[in-house]
């Protein structure tokens, strides 16, 4: 073997001791270094926690995933770093030099047999030699012992636990985060179930061509709608109910022209009150319930219910409206043309048979648009919208819970706080002598009180609500102890009751009082009468007095006081025809002039006059009157 060749033998032979310290030192780097990269994935899912606390956007285990991914990818990331990061042969044994002490004796062989450092003949092998000499006397385990820093363990499980806490404990913005979710599911639902109507009328065969086209291009725009991802509940809720409103329309089976001819006719209508009944829902397209109306006035010219200045009027409403309607239904205008041809000449009895021909010809057209395909459709995808509506409307609100209504007694006794509600219980008896206020002896030697001073305090608590500063006083008969001891059950209304001995207590003594009333409670003159009784357990009414009193002892003038005198001439006053409804009552329901009121809301928001997050509130509202 040439020296030349030696000496790589020699190289080789350090290299390798190098690899195997090199594999050494990673493996002691690991338990320090991986600890570190899971505190920087607990870095993470710790920060995801407090953000969760900041905005309503992620849940507990959505935080704990977080973390989870942080830690898996920290620890995994470290480990990867300190076992493939690469390292020359010449700076490792540089470094090991320096750690074994060997005085830069494998660096400089390596660097001589590479031919870094130029050296005269045969002492790269001499130099090779010692570096092996010295090198196969260092024992590497004790030189490179695995450790870790206690230190940053436990910092590492504080983290850890850091994090649990803030993803497990109350977070107040979970349930604003639950409602947002709650409502975000509720519109993909709905827009899946808008895709589904989508299919079903593309597939319906008895529709032609352009009118799946016209139903479909509404679903496609509320679709549209609702896959915008900033969009808000009140927004898909608005949208919805738009298109079971253009849907509603396409049901009604009228094209614009005569639609616009049937808002005409009933608006003419509506000048009168005669045909007012009949104008509101034939300004609303709803041909069926105008012709209902039209024999309701049918069967009163029948009857000749009509004065001669209501035949004219009404003739001249009939005959406008027949000229607007001539565009919708030919023979239905005829006939109003003939009804009021009839009520100028005075035959009501004519008339009535008219309007009755008019009232069949739109019974016969609005059957036949209920009973097309396309009326059929838009009315299931209009339900089936409506109800989509308000599955969004009602996404992420919980049901509250009513809160317990108080006895009637409760108000009525203006009680202390203490008190709730004595009037309403078992055995006591209103009628008795305590609670009228007679001659009452309690255990403690209550006084009596006056029955319309009584009712004077209880009634001038505003609007007969029970007033902060409860009364309290001898003698009232409906006051507690000052630790808000209820009567018990079968005693008179004082009951075991004990105030302040000797303190007459108006309206403010008690904590929370309003000043002094003008009513005061009398203290007990009379002994304690033994024969004082229980009640027998019967149930009896209140009876309660109206005697207002207000502060400064002066009662207010009366309102609403009925009079048997007839109006004068200056009084202001309105006359009508009760003829055909003697008693006044009104005979105008919702659904007829619901359409009416809800053009008008649509048209104040088309100008902008109602708030956006109101406005599916609205539609949902006049939609439900609709049903």
């Amino acid at each position: 073997m040439t020296e030349h060749q030696q000496t790589q033998s020699q190289a080789k032979q350090l290299l390798s001791l190098l690899q195997r310290w090199d594999m050494r030192l990673r493996l002691t780097l690991l338990p320090l270094w991986i600890p570190r990269g899971i505190m920087v994935g607990l870095g993470v899912g710790l920060a995801a926690a407090i953000f969760s606390r900041m905005r309503p956007s992620l849940m507990p285990s959505q935080v704990m995933g977080i973390a989870l991914l942080g830690v898996v990818v920290g620890g995994v990331g470290a480990f990867l770093v300190v076992w493939l990061l690469p390292r020359s042969p010449i700076k490792a044994a540089r470094y090991f030099d320096r750690v074994f002490g060997l005085k830069e004796r494998t660096s400089t062989a390596l660097e001589v047999a590479a031919g870094i450092i130029p050296a005269a003949a045969g002492f790269d092998t001499l130099q090779a030699q010692d570096a092996l000499a010295h090198a196969a006397q260092v024992k590497a385990s004790r030189h490179l012992p695995f450790r870790a820093r206690r230190g940053e363990l436990g910092f590492m499980v504080l983290l850890a636990a850091l994090v649990a806490v803030l993803a497990f404990s109350f977070n107040p913005q979970l349930e604003a985060l639950a409602q947002e979710r709650a409502v975000s599911s509720a519109i993909e639902a709905q827009a899946d179930k808008l895709r589904e109507i989508k299919r079903d009328i593309e597939a319906n065969k008895g529709l032609s061509d352009d009118e799946k086209r016209e139903l479909t291009k509404l679903i496609d725009d509320a679709l549209e709608k609702l896959e915008q991802p900033e969009i808000t509940q009140p927004e898909a809720v608005a949208e919805l109910s738009k298109t079971a409103e253009l849907l509603n329309e396409k049901r009604e089976g009228l094209n614009q022209r005569q639609r616009e001819a049937a808002k005409q006719g009933g608006e003419a209508l509506n000048q009168n009150p005669t045909t007012q009944g009949i104008g509101q829902p034939l300004e609303a397209g709803d041909l069926g319930k105008a012709a209902s109306e039209m024999n309701n006035l049918a069967e009163r010219l029948k009857d000749n219910q009509l004065t001669e200045d209501q035949a004219r009027e009404a003739a001249d409403a009939l005959e406008e409206a027949a000229k607007a309607l001539e565009e919708l239904n030919p023979e239905a205008a005829d006939a109003l043309k003939r009804a009021a041809e009839a009520l100028r000449q005075g035959n009501q009895e004519e008339a009535a048979k008219a309007l009755e021909e008019a009232a069949k010809a739109l019974q016969n057209q609005q059957g036949q648009m209920d009973n097309s395909d396309l009326s059929k459709a838009a009315e299931n995808a209009a339900n089936e919208i409506n109800q989509s509506s308000s599955e969004v409307a009602q996404a992420g609100k919980e049901s509250s819970s009513k809160a317990p209504s108080g006895q009637k007694g409760e108000s009525r006794t203006a009680a202390n706080p203490g008190q709730p509600g004595q009037q309403g219980q078992p055995g006591q008896d209103s009628s008795s002598e305590s609670q009228a206020g007679q001659p009452s002896s309690s255990p403690d030697g209550q006084g009596e009180g006056d029955p319309g001073e009584l009712m004077d305090n209880a009634d001038s608590s505003s609007g007969g609500d029970a007033q902060d500063g409860a009364q309290e006083g001898d003698g009232t008969g409906a006051q507690s102890d000052s630790d808000g001891t209820e009567g018990n059950p079968g005693e008179g209304q004082s009951g075991n009751i004990e105030s302040s001995r000797g303190n007459a207590a108006g309206a403010g003594v008690g904590s929370g009082g309003s000043g002094s009333d003008v009513t005061e409670g009398k203290s007990n003159e009379q002994p304690i009468n033994p024969n004082n009784q229980r009640g027998d357990g019967r149930l009896a009414d209140n009876r309660f007095i109206y005697a207002p009193s207000f502060i400064g002892g002066e009662g207010g003038d009366k309102i609403g006081v009925e009079s048997d005198q007839d109006p004068g001439e200056t009084d202001p006053t309105e006359t009508g025809d009760f003829t055909s409804n003697p008693e006044g009552e009104s005979k105008v329901r919702v659904r007829d002039v619901v359409g009416a009121a809800k053009k008008q809301a649509d048209q104040a928001m088309e100008n902008d006059r109602v708030p956006g997050a109101l406005r599916g509130v609205i539609r949902e509202y006049f939609s439900g009157l609709q049903q």
